[in-house]
């Protein structure tokens, strides 16, 4: 299957992943991560479908975040990740969203793009890609937009320590080759997984 993931930016950020029609979502959340170039290092959610105001009604996580289920809000249906597949989801989905890090925000539109015959390599990999994802951390969109304005400007006075900070965050651009890399490698971790 082919999936394009596009972050919701002011400048665009999209990446278009081959996928095995039987991984589930949370591998699907693995790939994004090694996709964007993530730490896993926050609370995710898929939301698979949405009121007319875009509140979410059925979404999906893994069971073991899934803690208390009456946080969440009413009428939200969570559904375990491990056992939805991504062909399943977009039989229902021609899109659904991701969102990482509830606290800077991070939204990506997943679009079913299409089914292929042959898929060259048995785990996920990228074929295609758009532009840098955000340094983790940096405060949502709105601080990656700031952060992208002071490094383009030598002459702003935070040019310096914002240049630091970025660099001791180990955020590198994005390069397809790494991204296939760390794929391929992350794929011998994201195989199915059974919370205690």
């Amino acid at each position: 299957m082919e999936l394009e993931a596009e972050l919701e930016l002011e400048t665009p950020c999209r990446r278009t992943l081959v996928v095995p029609g039987d991984l589930n979502l949370y591998q699907l959340h693995r790939s994004l991560q090694a996709a964007f170039g993530w730490r896993d290092s926050h609370l995710h959610q898929f939301i698979l479908e949405a009121d007319q105001m875009g509140r979410p009604l059925r979404t999906a996580q893994p069971d073991g975040m899934m803690e208390d289920k009456d946080l969440f809000p009413f009428g939200v249906h969570p559904e375990d990740s491990l056992k939805l597949t991504v062909e399943a989801v977009f039989a229902d989905y021609p899109a659904i969203l991701y969102e990482y890090d509830f606290g800077d925000g991070w939204t990506h539109i997943i679009r079913h793009m299409g089914f292929l015959e042959h898929c060259p390599q048995p785990y996920p990999h990228c074929t295609g890609l758009v532009g840098d994802a955000p340094v983790e951390d940096c405060g949502g969109p709105g601080g990656f937009a700031d952060i992208q304005r002071i490094l383009k400007a030598p002459t702003d006075p935070e040019h310096e320590a914002v240049k630091e900070w970025v660099n001791a965050s180990g955020w590198k651009p994005a390069d397809q080759k790494e991204i296939n890399r760390r794929l391929r490698n992350g794929w011998r971790v994201s195989l199915p997984v059974e919370w205690d």
